[in-house]
């Protein structure tokens, strides 16, 4: 492997000491495979106090670091800097890559993934503060581990298990699921007052830090212990039938626990109600991010009932990671009563494009043949039956900013023939999906600020041919102030031309006492109802990480998906 961040900066065959160069490169294979603004790199490399040479300094910093291997590439393109390395070049994509492809099995092969990690992800810039990459990688890493623990359970290897699961309770006590594979461990051990302590330690911690009982799940799991004779044996005699393979007595309960442990980290539901057939198709859906893997983990899906899995598509590079997903994500999804929404993102820069239209100017990825080969791709990987809950394929993630002009159309110029031209192909993609995945529902996103300016109206009616055709209108809302005036209008100006789906609120941009602002103006009983009446169909939220980081916020969130489903 020729570049490992999961940990301290390491590279294959080479060294790197110098300071600068070395957090240099830090910073561009956090960001692999995308392009990073020179004022960005500028920031991460000096602070707030760069030298008047660095601009100057990061060319030579970049030379030196073309120099170390002949196995990547550094680009620069109109102030902007991306180093491309394989998947296989890099311990982080490696890591992410392998999590999410559904195929690791083995407590050997789990464990191989999970001894990638050697400290903090991209330790060498010793900063502070979680940046967002850095976070996706942890939560990441949570979701192994639990997996891992899951395996070990279902393996009889029972300490190694519960040694795990300890840990993932003691970093993360608000992680519902976790605790509910320590009960179930410490049960199947044979160690009833263990589980039962444990159960007694998740419910204070639900009820100091969210106000709230444990999950169903959770609660009957406690219940069972309370009730089956067949977990109130001593260890010694446990283990005794263990080792006679004789069945458990009563309704098998210790196994029926490790099952409702394996629901929650294998992807089925957790609780014992019946899969919603038609999730999200009449009733209001919200839905988490920011992938589906992640997402059914979540302690929100758990205690709540989420309706919607999203899922991002960054573009090709994540292709390879998705096309494994069919059987064990989708598949498992849908028959869990899920629907599923997938948002196709691209965050290169525009540039100058060809169009049948003539010279245009925008984002290039969406207009190559490439493109649509991949939309394929994507259709059969996340096509459900007639019968499965929807597929919501939220496209362009942001349309208003895929031109060389933000928010604007343009009036017969190049922003014009490229979006002319984006049109078609939103057309071209719809059809793909549509012929493809039967339960596809598609529609185009847009930013929600632009909806307050008079360009940005424009622009959307500029787009009627295409949104009067489409199944639903979206919206992404992550702005660091003015989110409620942003949506309140989005969902106005959208609503005309079918219901509509707020694709994503949050990011990290989002100062928090803002989006503890924003959640309680727009998720109060009052203010929910109003938007619904408009033609608001679902929200989803980024990740459970950013509001789990927002006083007040997943308390606020909580109560708004409950309401809505009673």
């Amino acid at each position: 492997m020729l570049f490992r961040v999961l940990g301290p900066l390491a590279i294959e065959g080479a060294e790197l000491t110098a300071g600068k160069p070395r957090r240099l490169l830090v910073v561009l294979l956090r960001e692999a495979n995308t392009w990073v603004a020179v004022d960005r790199l500028v920031h991460e490399v000096w602070g707030d106090t760069p030298p008047s040479s660095a601009e100057g300094n990061l060319k030579t910093y970049v030379s030196r670091l073309r120099g170390l291997s002949p196995e990547f590439t550094i680009e620069r393109l109109a102030g902007q800097y991306r180093l491309t390395v394989s998947p296989s070049q890099l311990d982080s994509l490696v890591f992410a890559e392998a999590v999410k492809s559904g195929e690791l099995k083995g407590a050997e092969e789990w464990e191989r993934v999970l001894g990638l990690w050697r400290g903090r992800p991209f330790a060498t810039l010793d900063c502070d503060e979680v940046g967002p990459e850095e976070a996706r990688l942890v939560e990441l890493r949570l979701a192994a581990r639990s997996s891992y623990a899951e395996v070990l359970v279902r393996t009889g290897r029972l300490a190694e298990a519960i040694a795990v699961l300890r840990e993932l309770t003691a970093e993360d006590p608000l992680c519902e699921s976790s605790w509910l594979g320590l009960v179930a461990a410490y049960a199947e051990a044979g160690r009833r007052s263990d589980a039962l302590a444990a159960f007694q330690q998740a419910r204070r911690a639900m009820i100091e830090h969210l106000g709230v009982e444990p999950g169903s799940a959770l609660q009957q799991l406690h219940a069972a212990l309370l009730r089956d004779p067949a977990l109130q044996e001593s260890p010694a005699a446990h283990q005794t039938r263990r080792r006679d393979r004789r069945p458990l007595i009563a309704l098998t309960a210790v196994v029926a626990l490790i099952g409702v442990f394996v629901a929650f980290t294998v992807l089925r539901r957790p609780d014992d109600s019946p899969p919603r057939a038609a999730a999200g198709q009449g009733d209001f859906l919200f839905g988490i991010g920011d992938q589906a893997t992640i997402a059914r983990t979540s302690k929100l899906a758990h205690q709540a009932p989420i309706s919607m899995l999203t899922t991002w598509y960054h573009g090709a590079k994540s292709l390879p990671a998705l096309e494994g997903w069919s059987e064990p994500v989708v598949q498992k999804s849908y028959a869990d009563g899920y629907a599923l929404q997938l948002i196709v993102g691209d965050w290169d820069p525009p540039i100058p494009v060809s169009t049948k239209y003539g010279a245009g100017c925008g984002k290039a990825y969406p207009l190559s043949p490439e493109f649509l080969t991949d939309m394929r791709t994507l259709a059969r990987v996340f096509a459900g039956s007639n019968q499965s809950p929807a597929l919501y394929v939220t496209l362009f993630s942001g349309v208003d900013t895929y031109g060389c002009t933000p928010g604007d159309y343009g009036d017969g110029n190049a922003d014009t023939n490229y979006y002319r031209a984006l049109k078609d192909r939103y057309r071209e993609v719809r059809e793909i999906f549509r012929s493809t995945a039967p339960n596809a529902r598609v529609g185009i996103a847009w930013h929600s600020w632009p909806m307050t300016t008079p360009d940005g109206v424009t622009m959307v009616k500029k787009f009627a041919d295409v949104l009067s055709t489409s199944d639903y209108q979206a919206v992404i809302s992550w702005e660091p102030d003015e989110n409620v005036t942003y949506l309140k209008a989005a969902v106005r100006t959208l609503s005309p031309y079918g219901p509509v789906m707020v694709a994503q609120y949050g990011s990290d941009d989002i100062p928090t006492s803002v989006m503890t602002s924003d959640l309680n103006a727009l998720l109060a009983p009052a203010a929910l109802s109003s938007l619904r009446a408009q033609g608001l169909f679902a929200w989803n939220f980024d990740t459970e990480q950013l509001l789990e980081r927002t006083p007040g916020a997943y308390p606020t969130v909580l109560a708004a998906v409950r309401q809505s489903s009673s």
